[in-house]
This record gives structure tokens, C-alpha cells and sequence, in this order.
């Protein structure tokens, strides 16, 4: 029995009522500049009060649950129960971060397209925000009493139905070869969240059912479009050796192949394409070959990515990810000063970069991320922008208004991925100073997919090399794991009532 089946036979022991409160950074018109923060504290706090079996005993550590539950879930299953998620959130000084994310969440939702896509990039945009729900570990459910179950349904539904059964490639695909490999990683993500809970039959086939057929489609092309040195060029789907392949490309189907790793595998056994990928990414990480590392060690503009997508395969103690990791030395994650020197260098996409950058480090643990952290965490709550609960009209499913948020690269410069449309007006750095500028509503998905995951990684995963282990959060010790991938666990309780 896999381990999304075992957590879904316990799941509805466990129930936690969440939701973000008005928080003292606002802003009374959506395209003003946010404020520098001075504290953490005033970013806001997530509201109190959960009432499931009378195991919530309150909001404790800026407002996160903690449940006294019969439940004891081992290992990588802790860190998805909501007490889990409350104390590692504790531990890495992230305790108000929370409701920041909730007001993500919630904006994410109101910019949902009828057709159950997001605006600009219609696979790419919707596997981002999808990635956020479950990161946040969300679950796709049609009840009333679920706040973004619906919205996760159509979401997934959208991208289950633009995928050609045929040829497995999105037909919304527009061109942009990030489409595949996202689209195939949210599609995996759905139909493992779904594992264990009942839905109605569509066409004769549930949901689980077609998410499982979707991702197969989707992961097939990826798999076939692997180079013969493991590596995948930038269109993914094309395996020419001509050249050298795509740093940034490789990282994407590495993801979604461990995100699809179960399905994946009936396809192509895990370890073929598994090495070849770890031989490509270290390979990427040799400074000759000047990808990942500039011939004299400095960091380029994919060093974070290649080093995450080694850690993702297992290899902490590779030389080349310490290599790495040290070039990575001295990045500064600073909206007024993002443009400044950086270890890569010019890049002008610094919210991608600052992503990678922010799980490459957790990863790490120890000093490395702790530092990073404390320049990280009190910047990213500070810059979103907040538009308060009596100006939002966003209700939540008891009917409370609440805050909505977004964020808005500093560079105006970052585009691509995700762009198109509606522009908007919105505020950029340049040279220290905030100026006027303009951005898309799907450069505003991509924007605040980006900004909001790396805050979910205190609890939505255990480092991959603390898996097993109850040691503290930022232990220094080095990683000692085999490097088994992830597993994605949800933290909600299951509906009684069938959608």
C-alpha cells in the first residue's frame, strides 16, 4: 500500500479550520507599493479557533494549530499533520508566515478562469497555482465546507482535458516548452492527492481515474524526449544529441518525473532515466563545461536549479552541489535591491531565481538555510501586496470576508513562462528606487506561484535528507539518507459528504 493510500485511511482522524486574519500591512488600492516591513510580526496572523473532534486545544505560535490527536503518523508522514506544521513552522521562525500564504491562496482563486484555467499561460499558469493548493496540501474535493476544493477540481480537470491521449502533449501547449513537464507535475500531484477518496463517474470514469491516465499521457513524451546523456533540451520532447542540453529544461522533467515517480515508473524503470538525469545535472555543475559554473567556479543564473534537481535525485554529498552551494554564497533576496550584485550576476528574473535559490538552501539545512532565512522570510511576507478584507469582497466558506494578496517581480524584465492578459499597473525596483511600471495578470500568477511555495517548505515536505528522521528542524549534522524522493501527503480531514 502506497503511502498517499495509508494517509488517506487515517486523514479523517485529522481536521484543522484555517484561515488568514487582517494583518497591519495593508494597502487601500491593489497596485500600490507594499511597504518595507519592520517586523515579522506585523505582516499579519492566521485567525484562531478549530473545532474537529475537540483535538484543536487553540491557535498557538502566531496563530498555527496544534492538535492533540490519537493519530501518530511516522516519519515523512509527520510533517503533514497540522500539529507538524505548526511546530516545524515554529522551529524555522516562520510562525506568521502562514497567513500570507493563505492570502495568496485566496487571490489565486479569484483570478480563476471559467474554463478552470489561469490567465496568461493556460497550462503553465494552472500547473503553478495548482502546485501552490497542494503544496499547501490542499486536496481537490467538491463540498461545500472545502474553501479551494473546487477550485483545484477545475483546475485539474482543465489540464486532464487538454492533454491529447495520443500524442500525451497539451494542446494549450502555445508553443512554451515549460508547458509539458508543469502541466505533467501538477497532473501526478492531483491523481496522488485523490488516492483513497471517492468521486462520481464522469463519462464512466472518476476523477482518480482520468488524473491517472491524464499524467501518463503527459509524462510519456518527457520520458521519450530524454537525450542519451540524460539531459533534455529545451524543447523536452526533442532528444537530439546535437549540442548541449538545457540546465533549466533538465531540472523541470527531473521534478515532474519524481512528482509522477509511481506512474513514471510503469512507463521506464526509475532507475534508467534517474541516473542519466543525475549524470546530466552533476554535469552541468562542472565548471569546463561553463552551464551551472563559470569556468573560474561563480555561480550563473541556473546554478540553483541544477543544484536542486541533484538534491531532488538524492546527491548532497556530490562534490559538484558543495561546489555549488558555495557559489550561491553572498546571493541577496531583497526587493529594492534585487539588481544589485548577485553571485550569477544580471539576470533580470530574479523571482525565479530567488526560488530556486530557497529550496536549493533548505535542502542544505544547517547554517546555509538558516542564514538565508532570516533574509528571506520577514522580505517575502513584507512585499506582498494586501488588499484588506473589506475592500477584497472575498468570503470564505463560513461567509467571513478576508485578505486577499499577490506579489509583483521587481524586475521589469521578468517575463515569459506564464505572461498574458490583462496588463496591469504595478510597482518595480530599479536602482534602489520604486517606480511605476506594468505587468500581465499571468506574470502575476507566475509571480505569486513563485513567491508563495518556497514559504510552504518548512512543512509541506521534510528536507529530502531528514526523511525518517525526528531530529531538529535546522540540524547541522549532514545529510545521511538514501535519497528516496518525496512523497506528497495531504493535511486536511476527508469530506463525509461525497461531492
Amino acid at each position: 500500500m502506497n503511502a498517499a493510500r495509508i494517509v488517506s485511511a487515517f486523514i479523517g482522524c485529522l481536521s484543522v479550520c484555517f484561515a488568514a486574519s487582517a494583518g497591519t500591512n495593508r494597502l487601500d488600492h491593489p497596485s500600490a507599493a507594499t511597504p518595507k516591513p519592520e517586523t515579522l510580526n506585523a505582516m499579519g496572523n492566521a485567525e484562531g479557533g478549530a473545532v474537529s473532534n475537540g483535538w484543536c486545544v487553540g491557535m498557538e505560535n502566531a496563530g498555527i494549530a496544534v492538535l492533540r490527536s490519537p493519530v501518530q503518523m511516522p516519519g515523512i508522514m509527520r510533517s503533514r499533520t497540522p500539529g507538524e506544521r505548526g511546530r516545524a513552522l515554529t522551529k524555522s521562525g516562520a510562525g506568521g508566515s502562514d497567513a500570507t500564504v493563505m492570502r495568496a491562496l485566496r487571490w489565486l482563486k479569484t483570478v480563476q478562469n471559467d474554463d478552470g484555467s489561469w490567465p496568461g499561460h493556460p497550462v503553465a499558469s494552472t500547473a503553478l497555482a495548482l502546485w501552490c493548493y497542494f503544496e499547501h496540501l490542499e486536496i481537490p474535493w467538491e463540498a461545500d465546507d472545502s474553501e479551494f476544493g473546487r477550485t483545484i477540481v477545475r483546475g485539474l480537470e482543465f489540464l486532464a482535458g487538454d492533454v491529447d491521449p495520443v500524442s500525451g502533449l497539451f494542446r494549450s501547449a502555445r508553443g512554451e516548452p515549460l508547458a509539458q513537464p508543469l502541466g505533467a507535475l501538477a497532473l501526478a500531484m492531483g491523481h496522488q492527492t485523490t488516492l483513497g477518496l471517492s468521486f462520481r463517474e464522469n463519462g464512466g470514469r472518476t476523477l482518480p481515474t482520468r488524473l491517472r491516465e491524464a499524467a501518463e499521457s503527459a509524462l510519456r513524451p518527457i520520458l521519450a524526449g530524454q537525450r542519451s546523456d540524460g539531459a533534455w533540451n529545451a524543447d523536452p520532447i526533442d532528444p537530439s544529441p546535437a549540442g548541449r542540453g538545457d540546465p533549466r529544461t533538465t531540472f523541470w522533467c527531473t521534478l515532474a518525473l519524481c512528482g509522477g515517480r509511481i506512474l513514471a515508473h510503469d512507463l521506464a524503470p526509475f532507475p534508467e532515466w534517474q541516473q542519466g538525469a543525475k549524470d546530466a545535472l552533476a554535469a552541468f555543475l562542472d565548471p569546463a563545461a561553463d552551464a551551472a559554473l563559470r569556468p573560474d567556479g561563480t555561480a550563473t543564473p541556473v546554478t540553483a536549479a541544477v543544484i536542486f534537481g541533484l538534491q531532488r535525485l538524492g546527491r548532497f554529498k556530490d562534490s559538484a552541489v558543495k561546489r555549488g552551494i558555495g557559489a550561491l554564497a553572498g546571493c541577496v533576496f531583497s526587493w529594492e535591491a534585487w539588481d544589485g550584485p548577485q553571485p550569477w550576476g544580471e539576470s533580470g528574473t530574479p523571482v525565479r531565481d530567488w526560488f530556486f535559490v530557497t529550496n536549493a538552501k533548505f535542502e542544505c539545512g544547517g547554517e546555509v538555510f538558516h542564514t538565508w532565512n532570516k533574509q528571506f522570510l520577514p522580505e517575502v511576507i513584507g512585499r506582498q501586496i494586501v488588499v484588506p478584507a473589506e475592500q477584497s469582497g472575498y468570503r470564505n466558506v463560513s461567509g467571513t470576508l478576508r485578505d486577499i494578496g499577490w506579489w509583483d517581480s521587481p524586475s521589469e524584465t521578468e517575463t515569459g513562462l506564464c505572461s498574458g492578459g490583462p496588463v496591469l499597473p504595478c510597482k518595480r525596483w530599479r536602482d534602489g528606487e520604486c517606480v511605476d511600471g506594468e505587468t500581465t495578470l499571468g506574470d502575476r500568477v507566475r509571480d505569486t506561484s513563485l513567491s508563495a511555495l518556497p514559504m510552504m517548505i518548512y512543512y509541506a515536505f521534510l528536507p529530502i535528507y531528514r526523511r525518517g528522521n525526528d531530529s531538529e528542524f535546522l540540524e547541522t549534522a549532514p545529510p545521511k539518507t538514501n535519497g528516496t524522493n518525496r512523497v506528497i501527503i495531504r493535511r486536511h480531514a476527508a469530506p463525509t459528504a461525497k461531492p
